[in-house]
C-alpha cells in the first residue's frame, strides 16, 4: 500500500504470441538503428524461423483473455497457457530445483527444448 492507494502488480511471461513483434525494429527511429544492417544467410534463416514460431503462437485475443482473468484472480505470475505450457513448467521446475540445490544452472538442451523449438528447427532445416 502506498499512502491510501493499493498497488497490485502482475508479471506477464508469455509464450509465443501471433504478433509481428519480431519486426519491431522497423519502428525504431533512424538515429537508433544499427549503422550496419545485419544481413547474412544465417540471420535470414533465424528471422524466418522466428517469424514462423510467432505465427504458430497463441492468438493475441487468447492471451488478453488469460491476462484479464489472471489479474482479476490477483495472480502475480501470469504464464500464458498454450500448446507448450507443460514443457515450460518442466523447465521452470528444473531451474528452481537447481537453485534450491545451490548448483550451477545447466543448459536446457533436452527433449523439452527440442519440442519447444521444433517449429524453428523445422524452418531452419527447410532453409538450409
Amino acid at each position: 500500500m502506498i499512502g491510501a492507494i493499493t498497488v497490485k502488480v502482475s508479471v506477464l511471461l508469455p509464450a509465443a504470441v501471433d504478433t509481428n513483434i519480431q519486426n519491431a525494429e522497423r519502428n525504431r527511429p533512424n538515429r537508433l538503428k544499427p549503422r550496419h544492417a545485419q544481413s547474412s544467410e544465417i540471420a535470414d534463416v533465424v528471422r524466418t524461423a522466428t517469424a514462423e514460431t510467432f505465427r504458430q503462437g497463441l492468438a493475441p485475443r487468447t492471451v488478453a483473455e488469460q491476462v484479464v482473468r489472471a489479474i482479476r484472480e490477483e495472480r502475480f505470475y501470469i504464464f500464458t497457457e498454450g500448446r507448450d505450457s507443460d514443457t515450460w513448467k518442466k523447465l521452470i521446475n528444473k531451474r528452481l530445483d537447481e537453485i534450491r540445490k545451490f548448483s550451477n544452472p545447466t543448459l536446457p538442451i533436452s527433449d523439452e527444448m527440442t519440442s519447444l523449438f521444433s517449429v524453428a528447427l523445422n524452418t531452419i532445416g527447410k532453409c538450409l
